[in-house]
Formats: structure tokens, sequence, C-alpha cells
């Protein structure tokens, strides 16, 4: 068909007549039952139904520009010409080329259409949303990675609390760490003022009366009520805390991590979710820059996933957490946070809710490298001249890029030695 020219149908128009340019044809063919099926088999093809009065209309209930009939020509406001034996010849080679398939599509394993038709299909579906600053896309698996005890639970509930909040959107958090008394104190102050989350966040535990039948393994489980409490709560974000208990056995190697992250994939194609996992990193030296391979199972992770980030701890104030990514989100399309441009936060807690406060951007060699004892007193000398010049414990922070509990006891201790 590239030879033939291509002709665009009718502008509003909601239905097309067709009659043939030779035969001037404007039902079937009595006589050619084959050429009735052969003609209808073709309008199929093209997104269209074929009734015998020659009226075509679209299946979709859209006059689209009329780029799949070949050799049409507009005479009024809703026919066209047609040369049917060239589309009869274009249906025969369709189907000789996929040797007679056509029933067999649905049991396929892959759905095949022009790289032109995949962009029409996808002009019907919004654009992925960025629900949380650049690090969380809309149906995409993110993992987020770290240390123990940097944050990394801390952070995954204030992003599913502000994307409940911020896109009015149900969050499903398996929490699978934390007691409900540990939640509290995380989130209170000493058991008391609790800080008040979105309604649209929920958060799931284990629950104390389950018990797992012989005949079915805990992997399978888990991933069958995830999806089912998932539906439940009409969750489209899902946040797991941990991967180390998503599974029975070890996410290190190759042989446990690709099933489990083809089952996450599955999880986001199927049910259009957007999934946030947390994992551990393996031992490494503190003071190297953030890279993927700290992650456990990286490798085999990493090239199933959409994005993945990271916390890391810095060196100049063990209250200051930097946020680096080391893979790019497949939607946002470049790194936003590289070593050049860490997201520099204070992890503290205001209000009875404990996250991280944006403080600004830095390079990440700045948070990495150990600090000579010229340099603990440089940092000490310029929050002194800071302080001489009126400035409060919070405008040094910010200017200093550290923590205020930092900067405060550095400045009591400087009241204190004057004292003396």
């Amino acid at each position: 068909m590239n030879d033939i020219e291509m002709k665009k149908a009718p502008v509003g128009a909601t239905a097309l007549h067709v009659r043939d340019k030779d035969t001037n044809f404007c039902n079937k063919n009595n006589n050619d039952s084959e050429f009735n099926s052969q003609l209808d088999n073709y309008w199929i093809k093209q997104g269209y139904t074929h009734y015998n009065n020659g009226e075509i209309i679209p299946i979709n209930g859209e006059i689209k520009a009329n780029e799949y009939v070949s050799d049409a020509v507009p005479v009024e406001t809703d026919t066209i010409v047609l040369d049917l034996k060239q589309c009869i010849q274009d249906v025969n080679l369709d189907n000789h080329c996929g040797n007679g398939r056509e029933d067999n599509k649905k049991n396929s394993m892959f759905l095949v259409r022009t790289a032109n038709q995949c962009l029409e299909d996808s002009k019907n579906n919004p654009p992925p949303r960025n629900l949380y600053k650049g690090l969380i896309y809309e149906n995409e698996v993110t993992i987020l990675y770290a240390n123990k005890g940097v944050g990394k639970s801390i952070l995954s509930v204030q992003i599913a609390n502000e994307i409940a909040k911020v896109h009015n959107m149900s969050v499903l958090y398996f929490d699978l760490e934390l007691s409900d008394k540990q939640f509290e104190n995380r989130y209170s102050n000493n058991y008391k003022d609790h800080f008040v989350f979105d309604s649209n966040f929920y958060r799931a535990t284990y629950s104390p009366d389950f018990s797992l039948s012989d005949d079915i393994d805990y992997d399978t489980a888990f991933f069958d009520f995830l999806k089912l409490e998932a539906e439940a709560k009409c969750a489209k974000v899902v946040i797991v805390d941990n991967m180390s208990m998503l599974v029975s056995s070890d996410t290190d190697s190759a042989r446990n991590a690709l099933p489990l992250m083809r089952k996450m994939v599955e999880l986001k194609r199927k049910e259009g979710l957007t999934l946030l996992l947390l994992e551990h990193t393996r031992k490494t030296d503190d003071n190297m820059p953030i890279h993927s391979n700290q992650m456990q199972g990286s490798k085999h992770k990493s090239n199933l996933i959409d994005h993945e980030f990271s916390i890391g701890e810095s060196t100049q104030d063990r209250q200051i957490r930097y946020i680096k990514e080391t893979k790019a989100s497949r939607t946002g399309g470049e790194l936003l946070y590289d070593q050049d441009n860490v997201m520099v936060c204070e992890l503290a807690k205001e209000n009875s809710f404990v996250g991280f406060y944006e403080k600004g951007f830095d390079k990440e060699r700045r948070h990495i490298k150990l600090m000579s004892d010229v340099s603990i007193d440089e940092q000490e000398q310029n929050i002194l001249d800071l302080r001489k010049q009126g400035k409060i414990i919070e405008e040094i922070a910010a200017e200093l890029k550290l923590s205020k509990s930092k900067v405060g006891r550095i400045v009591n201790g400087i009241k204190k030695g004057d004292k003396k």
C-alpha cells in the first residue's frame, strides 16, 4: 500500500458511504460471499463496522482522518469512492503474512501494532503525573534503597501522605516492620498530640489472626493479598516497606530477585499500579559516593524497574540527609538529583511529624568527605560569625545547610564557654 495515495475522510462525518469506483456498488456483492467476507474483514481492520447498504461506522464512534483507506476520494459530505479490489488485495496480503492467526491474537504474549498505531492508542491516555518532586511518577516501579537507620521508612511515609493529600489518591503502605505502638511513638509527641494523616493514606500490617495454609507458599500469598487489599481500597499507589519481607528468601541473588521484580512489573502493567519498594544496601564504605551497585540484587532489579534513588547520611551533620538518583525515571527522562545536585534535607520532628525537611541542593562530595579537626573548627567559627551578625539559629542552619539541632548545640556550647 506504500505506492497508493492516502486520502482523508470528510470532516464532521459520523458515518461513511462507500461505493466501488469501477462497478459503482454501494452494497455488498450478493453473488460473491467470499468477496463480502473479505470486505468486512478489511473494514474491521481499519476500525469500522460495515453494513449492507454500504454504510461504515467507526467502531470507536469517531471518524478519523482516513489514513487507512487507500485511494479514497471524497465525493459528497459523507461518501467516498474506493477501489475495493485493491482493498481485498491488501486483506489477502495481511492474511498471508499473518498465516491466518487472527483468531489466536488474544492468546499471544505480545500485542503487535504499527508504531503509528501505538502513538494513536496512547493519545487516549493522560500523561503520567509527577506525584512527588520528580522522585515518584505515576505507573512506575521505583526502588528507594539505603543503609539501615537513615530514614527510608520516614521518607516513604512522608511521600505516601503527600501523594494522598495533594493528588487526592488512595495510597496503601505495607508497613512490615513497625508495630502500631512504634508507629504511634514516631508520629506523636511522647504518645500525645498525635499527627493527623490524610484520610486517603492507608497502612497495612500483618494481621495477628492470619495463618498461612500448608498448600500455599508465602510468596504467592503475599502478592495475592497485596493485590486484594489494593483493590479493596481503590489504591493505585502501593508502597512496600521493605523488600526483605516481601518474599521468604534472600532478595540479593538473581534466582530470587528476578521472579520478585517480574511480579512487581506485572502488577504495574495489569493493575495500573504505581509502586515504591524499599530495599537495604550491602555493606559499603560510608565515605564513598552512592551508586546502584550498593543496592541488594542491584543489577537484576535495576534492569527491570523504572526508577531508583537513595538516601545518604551527611558526614557534616548527623541529622542531615541527602537524596540522590542513581537511575533516571523512564517518564521524567533525566536525573534531577545527581552527584552535583543532591537534595539536602534535615531529619527532624516538627508538630509530631518526623520527616525530611528540605534545606536546598548541594554537591554530594561535600557530604561524604570526613571532616578534619580544622574543618570542624572552621564550621564552628562560621556559626559564631553568623551569630555575631545577629542571625538566629534557623537562619544559620539554612545558610550553612546544617540541622538546627547541631547549630543550637554549637551556639549553646559557645555561650557556656563565654561564661567561664
